[in-house]
């Protein structure tokens, strides 16, 4: 009989059913953490191999999961939006970064690197202190690198980059991809509000962090966190104390309000403009309540309807119709250049009322501009 158990152990565990007792090392020995500042949540973008490590609690804002955590082939990735507490030293944040930087090293070695070729902001200003002093009291090496490539990244067990406000080359997201998959640890932190609110004719989608996060499939949405009760300062609305943790963090139920129209608009958006042969089309089509997870697509802060919509550059072809842009009410970012639309702009694009960036160039748009654009009196752009 005990042959038999075993066995059901290790088949239960080849089929991954157990791997989620791993994630437990990564919260070992912390009771709370703080991030001085204002975080912002992750999606997973629906992906059950992500699992949440850091959360709030019941009267956290929502979407509230600020650390995630995946094994990624053979490699394994952190994401998180508590770049705070890589440079301060309070409650258990030291704890986190030891047990973040032991979770992700799993080819062995003893080697950090900190990626700082691309306006990284932990590493361009110094505020990775804490983290680079509890690897190094750890046995590791501190290293930083500019250039990600496979040549540079083989003598590496664990990568660091923090919040890069300048574009990684595809090949470089590729390189790092690669390097996880061939064991090595990956740790991503950024802020996506901080990124919107530097960057007024900007989407979350040309957000540097963004389009890494991309190739785990994970998203950094544009919104706070904040806690009422569990704070650092009481006289101020942020620096949320954390201490719930995985794995009793509740998944965020994103954009479960967004209304149906809207949605109707996106899947017609998709259809006729060919999206099934979209340059990248993630999670388009999925079932309402993912609309926030789709490539191109930023919400509110409430999650309750859709403000941006960035499909530059991603092979769209066919007609833009009236169903597919009318009930976009709330749009005030519309970003569909260098594609390959054609025929007219639609007339019900008066209805995008709250829009103030529209940018259709280099497509293959014909007819006359519509009077009723006239009528878009917050156009800026």
């Amino acid at each position: 009989m005990r042959k038999f158990i075993i066995i059901g152990i290790i088949l239960i565990n080849l089929n991954g059913n157990l791997w989620a007792d791993v994630y437990t090392s990564l919260t070992d020995g912390i009771t709370k953490i703080v991030s001085p500042g204002t975080p912002g949540p992750i999606s997973d973008m629906y992906d059950p191999a992500w699992k949440q490590i850091i959360g709030g609690d019941d009267d956290t804002s929502s979407p509230n999961v600020t650390m995630i955590a995946r094994i990624y082939k053979n490699g394994r990735v952190v994401v998180h939006t508590l770049g705070g507490t890589l440079n301060k030293d309070y409650y258990d944040n030291k704890k986190l970064n030891q047990n973040i930087t032991n979770w992700l090293n799993q080819k062995g070695g003893k080697s950090v690197a900190l990626s700082n070729g691309h306006s990284e902001f932990h590493s361009l200003y110094g505020k990775a202190n804490i983290f680079i002093e509890e690897a190094k009291a750890s046995g590791y090496s501190v290293t930083t690198i500019e250039t990600l490539n496979m040549e540079n990244l083989q003598s590496i067990d664990v990568l660091v980059i923090g919040n890069a406000w300048s574009d990684f080359l595809d090949e470089e997201i590729i390189a790092v991809e690669s390097f996880v998959k061939e064991g090595g640890g990956l740790l991503l932190t950024g802020l996506g509000w901080s990124w919107m609110g530097y960057h007024q004719y900007s989407t979350m989608e040309d957000y540097p962090m963004a389009k890494m996060c991309l190739a785990f499939k994970c998203k950094f949405l544009d919104h706070y966190v904040n806690d009422p009760t569990d704070k650092l300062f009481a006289d101020k609305n942020d620096s949320p104390i954390f201490h719930t943790f995985y794995p009793n963090v509740q998944k965020d139920n994103l954009n479960k309000m967004i209304p149906k129209t809207v949605y109707d608009s996106l899947i017609e958006l998709y259809k006729s403009t060919n999206g099934d042969n979209w340059k990248i089309a993630t999670n388009w089509c999925e079932e309402r309540g993912s609309e926030c997870s789709w490539y191109g697509i930023t919400c509110n802060r409430t999650n309750t309807n859709i403000v941006h919509i960035n499909l530059s550059n991603n092979n769209l072809s066919g007609i833009l119709s009236d169903s597919s842009i009318n009930n976009l009410t709330e749009v005030n970012y519309l970003i569909l250049m260098n594609n390959k639309l054609s025929g007219d702009i639609p007339d019900k694009i008066e209805n995008l009322k709250k829009m103030t960036y529209l940018n259709l160039n280099y497509n293959q748009l014909s007819g006359n501009i519509p009077e009723s654009i006239g009528n878009l009196s917050n156009l800026t752009f």
